[in-house]
């Protein structure tokens, strides 16, 4: 069993208590040893690594585990509400299937500067990663160098940009719309001032 116990000055700690009965030559029980261990690092570890998957679980970025050749290890839970399929699908798979063609070049690149330079943490990329239905997501990816932890391989942030790039695109278009309206004006006033200017 294990225990929460109360050392002499007060502080808490907790115990792991075996206790194993000793029977004697007729079967009885004659005896009991108990034999308790101190394992207050081990649950300070199992909550520390509870509130870092709580922390990830609830996340709204996603966090994908490489190895250097860019195959998944590890996909946190939110790729199920932007990929649309069950975290752990991919496990395997190289994420460069995912990425659109015209994405690959650039993101590749961005890998190969997280693995050269482990000291920094690269500058994010945006790119296009297929979801379950075929369909492209904006991301936004920054990468970090793990090869030389016990974690291994590359660590990937990604955040959905997809509303994000909607607006961009929005707005581009009508500052296209207003820069040829602003053309139509410009060109309709020129006539008349040009006549005005002759008179």
């Amino acid at each position: 069993v294990e225990l929460e116990n109360y050392r002499a000055d007060g502080t808490p700690y907790w115990s792991r208590l075996s206790i194993t009965p000793v029977h004697g030559d007729d079967g009885e029980v004659k005896n009991y040893i108990g034999i308790g261990q101190d394992i207050t690092e081990r649950k300070e570890r199992e909550r520390e690594l509870e509130r870092y998957e709580a922390f990830i679980e609830n996340s709204s970025d996603i966090i994908v585990h490489l190895d250097e050749d860019g195959t998944m290890l590890y996909e946190s839970p939110g790729t199920e509400d932007v990929f649309g399929h069950e975290p752990g699908l991919n496990i395997g798979e190289n994420v460069f299937e995912y990425v659109h063609p015209d994405d690959r070049e650039r993101v590749f690149e961005k890998l190969a500067d997280a693995l050269n330079d482990p000291e920094t943490k690269t500058d994010s990329v945006e790119l296009r990663l297929e979801n379950a239905d075929g369909d492209y997501v904006w991301m936004e990816a920054t990468a970090t160098d793990q090869t030389d932890t016990e974690t291994g391989g590359v660590v990937v942030r990604l955040r959905d940009i997809s509303d994000r790039k909607k607006r961009q695109r929005n707005l581009e278009r009508k500052n296209e719309r207003l820069e040829e309206f602003a053309g139509v004006v410009s060109h309709d006033l020129r006539n008349p001032l040009t006549v005005a200017k002759g008179r």
